[in-house]
């Protein structure tokens, strides 16, 4: 499916583009994962079978965690398996830690979008110089060397992620 090849290419890169260092993956991933499925778990699998860590099931504290991340306009929440494909991820990340995924529900969030926004707090390894790694060597935030070895990655200049055309079909 589109939704496989999607995150496919994302793990490709993050192995080819940026040699296993650590990365934060956010987005729609127009799918879910066990216990908050939506048209199935594609994303998640390709992710899960990487090692990758969905931060919902390591938050050691959850809010909102019964609403829906993609409302289309509608109250959508009360449901212990909400449909969660707004998605963040930890990839190659060891030591980094989450102690909260929350779901942000109000007036204004309801209006801005048809999904709701998703915010984690993660501790991270080695925030305090380059001197301080984590376990896989990398330290936080990532060299710039790495980050400029993304730049053909980008569509747009300055743009803070990384745009992926998913062919269709």
């Amino acid at each position: 499916t589109n939704v496989t090849k999607g995150a496919e290419i994302v793990r490709d890169l993050i192995k080819s583009k940026l040699n296993d260092a650590p990365v934060i993956i956010a987005g729609d991933m127009n799918s879910g994962y066990p216990g908050h499925l939506s048209d199935g778990k594609q994303a998640y699998d390709v992710f899960n079978k990487a090692g990758y860590t969905l931060t919902f099931n390591a938050a050691l504290n959850k809010i909102n965690d019964d609403c829906s991340t993609v409302h289309h306009y509608e109250v959508r929440c009360g449901d212990k398996n909400a449909s969660h494909i707004d998605q963040i991820w930890t990839a190659n990340a060891s030591g980094v830690g989450v102690s909260s995924w929350e779901l942000i529900k109000n007036a204004g969030t309801q209006k801005a979008s048809d999904h709701r926004p998703v915010v984690v707090v993660l501790s991270i390894p080695g925030i305090n110089g380059a001197e301080e790694t984590s376990p896989t060597g990398y330290a936080w935030p990532i060299k710039k060397t790495d980050y400029v070895a993304l730049v053909n990655c980008f569509r747009k200049p300055g743009h803070t992620g990384i745009d992926i055309p998913v062919p269709s079909g």
